[in-house]
């Protein structure tokens, strides 16, 4: 027997204190669940009608609730149609099955539903920081009034130019606009690539957006030897964090997301050899000194590397973000122990062995190959404060009369 159920997925609580909405597909036995792109609260939703109600007479609510509805009701026709098509063929199918005459036919093109499917794609293949830019994607598109009908092929460049003025009135900063066109644009590729359209127009084509450099992320080796010596027996939530602050600089700026997921089947002495998880690109690393010794430190019968994520119950993704941002949080007061001028965070190793590595003479694309990057030009935007460092202490240096 074949069904599709919408439920109210109450072990994740999301940051506005709502539970996603999950559509659940069970195949004799099988089961496959798709996270939505709505989250409602407990005493909203109605289990025995699978649907949204209203708790309050406010208009927003209300509207709210009924989009809601819609899309829910969408979503189960769509599944209730490609279920019968299966059926009426007189063969046997599997949920891969169906999952893929949703993605060919059910999708249909529908623009939020088309987020959502590579948000499970992303979610799936592991590449995590991926899946969650295409989510803030998807519900800055809801936030704008992006409708569930509409079609990716309607992305016009009337409509892009609308969506850019909603996100400078909702006071992004010009590196969020930029990032969310970029999405949004590799989305609409995916799209032609997967020949949901044609891809004979490209709405994109007159589109510049204005970036803004980024505050400086890096710190130089004196700064890196202090949080070293930091006296931190006392606080071993601020030693962990330090540790791993440093184990990401020992190794080539690995980032915070690959240093979670890093698994003893990636240590093959002498080389950690791993995929990063934001371009699934090959990476191999030879142990040094520094390294063993915090691998050494660490070791245990768990899986990880790092006891990171924690064994609370909860989906990864989740356990992942929980991690990251107590991670942040002990490097910010590390950072305040030291009297930094610059935040410290995840990224600050990663910056710090780039921009290190720079000034120690090493050319811009062996750099960019420790770092992993796919092209050099991401890498420039590494080294970027740096080179505006050495044309200001230049410039000091020439303006001596």
């Amino acid at each position: 027997m074949t069904k599709v159920r919408i439920r109210l997925d109450t072990t994740q609580m999301l940051k506005n204190g709502t539970f996603p909405l999950v559509v659940q597909l069970s195949h004799f036995r099988h089961h496959r669940t798709w996270t939505t792109p709505y989250g409602i609260r407990k005493d909203q939703w109605m289990a025995d009608s699978e649907s949204a109600v209203c708790t309050t007479t406010e208009k927003n609510e209300s509207l709210f609730i009924e989009e809601v509805n819609r899309y829910l009701e969408s979503e189960k026709q769509k599944w209730g149609r490609i279920i019968m098509n299966r059926i009426a063929v007189g063969m046997p199918f599997s949920v891969p099955d169906l999952e893929e005459d949703y993605r060919r036919n059910g999708a249909a093109g529908h623009l939020l539903t088309f987020l959502q499917m590579l948000i499970d794609e992303f979610q799936e293949t592991g590449r995590i920081s991926s899946s969650y830019t295409y989510k803030s994607t998807l519900m800055l598109l809801i936030r704008f009034g992006c409708s569930q009908d509409m079609l990716v092929e309607q992305i016009t460049p009337d409509f892009l130019k609308r969506f850019f003025y909603f996100m400078q009135r909702e006071n992004l900063s010009p590196n969020s606009v930029a990032l969310y066109m970029r999405i949004l644009r590799a989305a609409y590729n995916k799209a032609i690539d997967k020949e949901l359209i044609s891809g004979e127009k490209d709405p994109f084509r007159r589109i510049r957006i204005r970036t803004e450099k980024t505050a400086k992320r890096a710190v130089d080796r004196n700064t890196l030897r202090q949080i070293l010596e930091l006296d931190l027996s006392y606080r071993p939530e601020l030693s962990f964090s330090r540790d791993i602050f440093l184990f990401s600089f020992y190794a080539r700026g690995m980032s915070f997301v690959d240093l979670a997921y890093l698994r003893r089947s990636d240590i093959s002495w002498p080389f950690i050899i791993y995929r990063r998880h934001k371009t699934n690109r090959k990476l191999q690393i030879r142990i040094s000194d520094q390294l063993a010794v915090l691998i050494d430190k660490y070791r245990s019968e768990s899986e990880f590397v790092f006891p990171i994520l924690s064994n609370t119950y909860g989906a990864f993704y989740t356990r992942y973000k929980t991690a990251l941002r107590r991670h942040n949080r002990n490097l910010k007061e590390i950072g305040r122990l030291v009297k930094l001028n610059v935040n410290l965070t995840s990224y600050v190793a990663r910056h710090s062995w780039a921009t290190i590595a720079k000034r120690s003479g090493i050319p811009t694309a062996v750099i960019s190959e420790g770092l992993g990057h796919t092209n050099e030009k991401t890498t420039e935007i590494y080294l970027d404060s740096f080179e505006n460092d050495v044309v200001d202490r230049a410039n000091e240096i020439i303006s001596l009369l």
